[in-house]
């Protein structure tokens, strides 16, 4: 029986900014590969499925077929800093396994889009983050090959242009 989004969509009550940011979590999550780590994604939730936020997201993502289905219920959750930090933890939970997928990549640049953080922070983040996770800054030598992937742009993951 398909479950129809308008109905759950009017009866659904607004979410608090972290709820919402649980929300996006369960959506990162639910669209990595299986064998991807978590760690990550159990960090950026700092222990908090006991709480009412984490009853909420987890009940509005059950009512959802897809995670583009939760993009409506994040838009006006969070200020600019509250957006600014949710889209720095979901790159991390992406670049979890060190190489970001089409689909996460996809999936951010949603996200992003209704969050609307500071411009060009995505970007930003996905060059950060997958340096941060792939290379030894204590050597000359790195994983190079995994920075050159792009963002929809012409230069390196879409930073520098």
């Amino acid at each position: 029986m398909m479950k129809s989004s308008i109905k759950v969509a009017s009866t659904q009550k607004p979410l608090t900014a972290k709820a919402a940011f649980m929300l996006a979590c369960i959506m990162m999550m639910e669209n990595k590969d299986s064998g991807d780590d978590t760690t990550q994604i159990v960090r950026a939730l700092h222990c908090a499925i006991s709480c009412p936020d984490w009853q909420a997201a987890s009940a509005a993502w059950e009512l959802r077929e897809s995670p583009e289905d939760c993009l409506q219920l994040l838009k006006g959750t969070m200020n600019r800093e509250q957006s600014n930090c949710a889209i720095a933890n979901l790159t991390e939970i992406a670049l979890a396994a060190g190489v970001l997928s089409d689909e996460s990549r996809i999936l951010l640049h949603q996200i992003n889009d209704v969050l609307e953080p500071m411009p060009g922070l995505l970007d930003q983040a996905i060059f950060i983050i997958g340096c941060k996770n792939n290379r030894d800054a204590l050597t000359s030598t790195g994983n190079d090959a995994l920075h050159q992937g792009h963002s929809g742009s012409d230069g390196p993951l879409g930073v520098y242009h």
